[in-house]
C-alpha cells in the first residue's frame, strides 16, 4: 500500500513568545481498521514549551499526552470510523505560553490494493491465457469487476476460474470475460484460464482490467491493469509513428 505524510502548521503570537504548532497524520489517508499515528509539536523561538496536549476527534477528547523534552507528543489508534475526521491538538498552555490549538482533516477510507497479471502460451492456431487478480490491500473489495479485452480475431473463447483466500468468481463461461467478484477479501485471489483459437500473424495484444467497487479506493492503481505482450502498450505508439505517411 502506498503511504503519504500530511501535515499543516499554524502560528500563534502571544504577549511573550511566538509558538509554532504542527499536527500530522501518518498514513494519510488511512484504511478502516488501520493504525494511524497523530503527531504534534509545540515549538517556540524562545525555548521549548512544556505541558500537555489533548488530542480530539471533533469535540471528543481521545487522549491527553505530556509534551516530551522536544515539545512533541503523539498517539496512535486503529479505531477511527469511516469518513472525514477533524482532528485537533489542544495545547493547554504553560508557565510562559498561552493555550493554543491546531486542526487538520484526516480521511478514513476503504482501501484495497488490486493487482493483475496476464501470461499466454501460443501454439499454432491456439492460445491459452492465465490471468490472476489479487487483493493485497487493507480492506475487502467485494464487488470488484474483472474484464478482458481480447483480440478481435479470437474465436471459440472459453474460460474457467479458480478462487482462493475467500474470494468468489464465476466458475466458467464462454465468449467475453466480464466477471464480478461477489467476495474479494484481503488476501483473496482469482485465477482465470482462457482457451481460444487464433489467427496466425495477427496481433495478440490483450488487456485485463480490475475495477474497484464504488466507495473503495486504491492508493496504487498502476497495477490494476495488465497487458500481453508485456510492454506492448509502450511500443505501439512508436510503431505507429514509424509508419510511412
Amino acid at each position: 500500500l502506498s503511504r503519504s505524510h500530511h501535515s499543516r502548521e499554524g502560528h500563534l503570537l502571544t504577549h511573550r513568545r511566538r509558538l509554532w504548532v504542527s499536527l500530522a497524520a501518518d498514513p494519510e489517508p488511512s484504511a478502516v481498521g488501520q493504525e494511524v499515528t497523530f503527531a504534534a509539536v509545540v515549538a517556540s523561538a524562545g525555548g521549548i514549551p512544556s505541558g500537555v496536549l489533548v488530542f480530539r476527534d471533533g469535540p471528543i477528547a481521545l487522549v491527553t499526552a505530556t509534551l516530551d523534552v522536544s515539545g512533541a507528543a503523539s498517539f496512535s489508534t486503529a479505531g477511527l470510523a469511516l469518513g472525514e475526521h477533524v482532528m485537533r491538538a489542544d495545547y493547554l498552555g504553560g508557565p510562559d505560553y498561552q493555550p493554543s490549538s491546531f486542526t487538520l482533516t484526516h480521511t478514513v477510507a476503504y482501501i484495497a490494493d488490486l493487482g493483475t497479471s496476464i501470461t499466454a502460451t501460443l501454439t499454432p492456431g491456439h492460445v491459452v491465457y492465465t490471468i490472476v487478480v489479487t487483493n493485497d490491500g487493507f480492506n475487502d473489495a467485494d464487488g470488484a469487476a474483472v474484464s478482458v479485452n481480447f483480440p478481435s480475431h479470437l474465436t471459440q473463447i472459453t474460460w474457467t476460474c479458480v478462487a482462493g483466500g475467500g474470494a468468489t468468481c464465476t466458475a466458467s463461461g464462454s465468449g467475453a470475460l466480464q466477471d464480478v467478484l461477489a467476495s474479494f477479501p484481503v488476501g483473496g485471489m482469482v485465477t482465470y484460464t482462457v482457451n481460444a483459437n487464433r489467427l496466425e500473424l495477427e496481433s495478440m495484444y490483450t488487456v485485463v482490467t480490475a475495477t474497484l467497487p464504488e466507495g473503495v479506493i486504491d492508493l496504487d492503481p498502476g497495477d490494476n491493469q495488465a497487458h500481453f505482450p508485456p510492454g506492448y502498450r509502450f511500443l505501439l505508439p512508436l510503431v505507429l509513428r514509424a509508419q510511412p505517411q
